[in-house]
């Protein structure tokens, strides 16, 4: 093979590059390998799908698939970052018009139960409940066996978990998709996310049906939830006790007080908690995290809301208080998305303590009603900002939905906070955006900033 840098009357193809450019080309056909972080997938912008095109999210697959056929090499390469991840319906891109769910679980799960070496690629796992919706009866206990001839169970041994779950609801036994979901994770030694849409698990994943596969436990650094129901405790306890040594990051999407008080197994490891389009009221987060210490990331996001519920968890701070020595991000979310008036009320919501003895925080969201509590101006509007932050502070990120009301306030806490950057009261500020409902557009803001080396981000929230 030439060296690419000597001269050739020939064009360079794929098959000229060295292995170590190749992956690095593939892995841009790679959702897992693309993303610097787990994403919640309630963040994903799912804005990208054009509804008479092809899937996106399928596009790369087939191209990697395309690839691997072209000869042993590239299928070498290309095989292991197809098989990084199974997240079929990821995002918007099942919204189109040629998009179907049916024989997609089964082939992979064969495939990943017959080869060893590809089920060892496998990294990510996002599952929606159509891939169940379209099982084919004989299809599924015909790859039941297979996994499990090909896996050395005992397969009546490892249904039998399931169908007591069913029992102990007074209901008929009847395979619901769970127990593909659990011959799939009995599989894959190197998963690292997995995720689960609305209504999956059915009744859940017995821990004592994967252990009888000899496995003690699920090594997922990633759980994502994208509905908290009310038995989210019971459905989900198999999976918190097989991955509780490893688990680091809980993404929940929907969920309340009630689906977070019905959980009661301790997640010693979690140094991520999200929660999205998530409304906790007065119940609060709960027991699990009661005595939890260790959290990096916290992220409360509550939207739409209704007056009356503009108000954060009541033990909210508590728990922040708790972690404040080793926090490093806090996105406190709280949006009523129209221009509200408050009349018969004084005040937006309670007014949140300082940051100022969380020593590490470096990236903060605020909801402006949670910096500017009252529905009037106040005399200490202006000085809000800069009593509020902490010193280590390196992004700052504020989202009004109420409107004018706000904007004179913040206008002023802003340019009340460029003075305190250049008095070098937060040496390690270097973005702040502002997503209001006018935007900031004031070049007076831009300059006072800028000038501090500070770049400032002005968008319009609601749009």
């Amino acid at each position: 093979m030439p060296h690419l840098h000597q001269r050739s009357d020939r064009q360079l193809t794929l098959m000229d590059f060295p292995n170590e450019v190749l992956l690095l080309i593939l892995g841009n056909f790679c959702l897992h390998c693309r993303e610097t972080q787990n994403t919640p997938h309630a963040y994903f912008q799912s804005q990208q799908q054009d509804r008479q095109g092809p899937s996106w999210y399928l596009v790369d697959c087939q191209t990697l698939h395309s690839v691997s056929m072209v000869s042993r090499r590239l299928r070498d390469l290309a095989q292991p970052i197809l098989y990084h991840e199974f997240s079929l319906g990821y995002g918007d891109s099942w919204c189109t018009d040629g998009f179907t769910w049916s024989r997609r679980l089964i082939p992979f799960l064969r495939t990943v139960a017959l080869r060893r070496d590809l089920a060892a690629a496998v990294r990510r796992v996002y599952l929606r409940h159509d891939l169940m919706a379209f099982l084919d009866k004989e299809a599924v206990n015909a790859t039941m066996e297979l996994v499990a001839q090909a896996r050395g169970l005992q397969l009546l041994e490892f249904l039998r978990p399931f169908r007591d779950l069913w029992m102990e609801s007074h209901d008929w036994y009847q395979r619901s998709g769970d127990e593909l979901t659990g011959l799939l994770l009995c599989c894959l030694p190197n998963l690292t996310m997995l995720g689960f849409s609305t209504d999956l698990p059915y009744r859940g994943i017995p821990a004592s049906s994967l252990k009888v596969s000899g496995i003690t436990r699920i090594p997922i650094q990633t759980l994502d939830i994208q509905r908290g129901r009310i038995e989210m405790g019971r459905v989900f306890d198999g999976v918190f006790e097989m991955a509780s040594s490893s688990l680091e990051t809980l993404n929940l999407n929907s969920c309340d007080s009630t689906a977070l008080m019905s959980l009661s197994r301790q997640l010693p490891k979690i140094q991520h908690l999200c929660l999205s389009n998530s409304l906790v009221k007065h119940l609060g987060f709960g027991s699990i995290f009661f005595n939890h210490t260790g959290l990096k990331t916290f992220a409360y996001d509550a939207r739409k809301l209704n007056p009356l519920d503009l108000r954060l968890p009541p033990d909210t701070f508590e728990y922040l208080f708790r972690n404040k020595n080793s926090l490093t991000t806090i996105r406190l979310n709280i949006q009523y998305n129209q221009v509200a008036t408050f009349a018969n009320d004084p005040n937006f919501t309670e007014r949140i303590p300082s940051f100022q003895d969380f020593p590490i925080l470096r990236n903060l969201l605020l909801s402006s009603i949670l910096i500017y509590s009252t529905v009037g101006e106040s005399t200490t509007d202006r000085d809000v900002l800069v009593t509020l932050l902490p010193r280590s502070i390196v992004s700052l990120h504020i989202v009004d939905t109420i409107g004018i009301p706000m904007f004179s306030r913040l206008t002023n806490g802003l340019l009340r906070l460029a003075e305190a950057v250049s008095a070098g009261e937060f040496p390690s500020l270097s973005e702040l955006k502002c997503d209001t409902v006018k935007p900031m557009g004031s070049s007076k803001i831009h300059e006072a900033f800028s000038h501090r080396g500070v770049r400032f981000i002005g968008n319009n929230a609601l749009g």
